[in-house]
This record gives C-alpha cells, sequence and structure tokens, in this order.
C-alpha cells in the first residue's frame, strides 16, 4: 500500500495571496489600473501591473516582474532547480486554537512590511515603480529567507 498525502492548502494560500492578496495590497499602494498573473510554465509566472500615466493622459504604464515562483499541485516551488518548501507557521503552540500561516500569508505579510505608501507628489513611471516597490527581489528574499530544501530522497519527509 503507498501512502500519498498531500497539503494543497500550501497552493491554496499562494492561489489567494496571488489572485486576492496582492492585487488588493497593491490597490492599497498604487493607483493599479490593472493586474495580471501570466504563466511562463507550471513552476513560474510573471505579474504585470498597469499603472495610469504619468502624464495624466490616456497611456498607461505597464510594470513586469518576471519569473515569480508557482507551487505544484503539494505546494512545493521549483527555485533554481530545487524543490522548496515553505514550512507553515503556528502563532503559538496550541495547535486546536492556533492561527497558521501557510506560505501566501506570510508572503502577504513579508510585502506588507515592506511596502510604504507612496507620496503624491511622486511621478510613477516604470523605473520609480520597480525602484519604489521591487516585488522581484522582495519574493526572492522571501524564499532565501524561509524556504527550505526539499529533500526528496527521503519519503518521510516529502510526505
Amino acid at each position: 500500500m503507498s501512502l500519498h498525502i498531500t497539503a494543497t492548502w500550501h497552493k491554496e494560500s499562494f492561489d489567494r495571496f496571488l489572485w486576492e492578496g496582492l492585487p488588493q495590497l497593491l490597490a492599497d499602494t498604487l493607483p493599479l489600473a490593472g493586474y495580471s498573473v501570466e504563466p511562463v510554465d507550471t513552476s513560474m509566472c510573471n505579474i504585470k501591473l498597469t499603472l495610469p500615466s504619468p502624464t495624466g493622459g490616456s497611456a498607461l504604464t505597464e510594470i513586469t516582474y518576471h519569473d515569480i515562483p508557482l507551487p505544484d499541485e503539494d505546494g512545493v516551488f521549483t527555485i533554481e532547480g530545487q524543490p522548496r518548501l515553505v514550512v507553515p507557521l503556528a502563532e503559538h503552540e496550541n495547535l486546536d486554537t492556533a492561527n497558521i500561516a501557510c506560505v501566501g500569508e506570510q508572503l502577504y505579510q513579508y510585502i506588507e512590511e515592506r511596502r510604504g505608501t507612496m507620496p503624491q507628489e511622486v511621478v510613477l513611471t516604470e523605473e520609480t515603480a520597480y525602484a519604489w516597490l521591487p516585488l522581484h527581489t522582495w519574493i526572492q528574499a522571501f524564499f532565501a529567507s524561509r524556504s527550505q530544501l526539499l529533500d526528496t530522497g527521503n519519503w518521510l519527509a516529502k510526505q
């Protein structure tokens, strides 16, 4: 008999972050005119933001953050060719009542702590948007600090 345990909540948590949490967080921060996620392959996507023109005209400014990791169905990310997992965190030791923060909740909090409020006088060009809101850099730093290499040779670790 083969036992396979799936933890779909990892993927669900990340999907909620990507499709609900991040766009809301960005809309609270920027004059967001559009938001889309474009899959590159099964393990990566691009996030595209559309912002109003800095000159106030009808032209829009598009900003694309490339190579954002996507989890597989088990919530495992492939980063630099290596399977990585973000370990869920409990807010306290009593797991019956603790809130559990999976990858999406942790990433939301990580980005929320780093973003600021854009001053009204800032002219939002593509360059200033990348400098002021370095999403790609923040997401890379999050995975570098919060994920761990999955030991695929260890059956129990993989479960």
